[in-house]
């Protein structure tokens, strides 16, 4: 069909990347994050078409990351994922304070605030966790500017809580022993 014609070419397309030295690789493989596996028809079977694409392209074994979705909870290693990966806000969302009706705008916002220091004071992204997990922080966010005046802001960010949240990730991922390497992810 169309979609695995699609997603075949897609993994062709990416081979000669994988090919260069300066590829990133965990353990020898490249590795390739997939964001939103929810999207992809027959997750499985086209996983294991892309391994084996890739080996039959002389690459080898590849290493997939599977973006966690706050809206569909798959096991993705039972899909054929090596690991998962957070992709804030949406996998802290739910631990999350809304501080909206605490702020005083300049104009009508229709959106969201949230508390960005309960966050980190209350390490609240260790609430979330799932095996083979490659943690992810975000230095600030906020997206109102794409969303129409209805995005979400994450209030009270800085420099100095964006250090502990990321120190306190760097911790725990050097103490995970279910991952084959310490790699860990900053959503901007």
């Amino acid at each position: 069909s169309e979609t695995v014609e699609s997603y075949t070419a897609f993994i062709d397309s990416v081979v000669p990347y994988m090919r260069d030295a300066r590829y990133i690789r965990m353990n020898g493989k490249p590795v390739l994050t997939i964001y939103r596996p929810s999207f992809i028809p027959e997750c499985a079977s086209t996983i294991a078409a892309w391994r084996e694409h890739c080996v039959k392209a002389g690459i080898g074994d590849i290493y997939l990351i599977g973006v966690k979705e706050h809206t569909w909870d798959a096991n993705l290693l039972e899909l054929g994922f090596d690991a998962q990966s957070e992709f804030h806000p949406g996998t802290i969302f739910r631990h999350c304070v809304d501080i909206s009706s605490q702020i005083s705008y300049m104009q009508d916002f229709g959106g969201i605030v949230m508390d960005y220091r309960d966050i980190v004071e209350q390490k609240k992204y260790f609430l979330y966790n799932y095996p083979k997990l490659h943690r992810a922080a975000m230095p600030m966010w906020d997206n109102s500017a794409r969303r129409d005046n209805k995005g979400m802001i994450f209030e009270g960010a800085s420099p100095e809580l964006y250090e502990r949240w990321l120190a306190d990730i760097l911790v725990e991922a050097r103490s995970r022993e279910d991952l084959e390497d310490h790699y860990i992810f900053i959503n901007a």
